[in-house]
């Protein structure tokens, strides 16, 4: 019961929030969040650069960091993937009147 609760609270609480992220965040003054600035101009503006998916991709999208990413992936299964505390066993015979 406490699971269920407490997965209800976080689903609320993350509807609220991506609710009024898109509302509010859409606005002016809530860009800098999704910008780059760099250097004022004399004027009080700023230009800035927007992060872009494409830009993105292209610097996960690199042979050294997908190997990296494996490599961690591979460790990481190898470590939890391994049970200290559980044992399995799986039996296999044959049923004679079957054959």
């Amino acid at each position: 019961m406490a699971i269920r609760i407490s997965l209800l609270v976080l689903v609320a609480f993350f509807t609220s929030l991506f609710y009024w992220a898109f509302r509010n965040l859409p606005a002016e003054r809530w860009q800098i969040i999704a910008a780059v600035p760099f250097k004022r101009r004399d004027d009080g503006t700023a230009p800035s650069v927007s992060p872009s998916v494409v830009d993105g991709l292209r610097a996960v999208v690199n042979t050294l960091v997908l190997l990296f990413l494996e490599l961690l992936w591979v460790l990481i299964f190898i470590y939890m993937g391994r049970s200290s505390v559980t044992a399995a066993r799986i039996l296999f015979h044959v049923v004679r009147e079957r054959i």
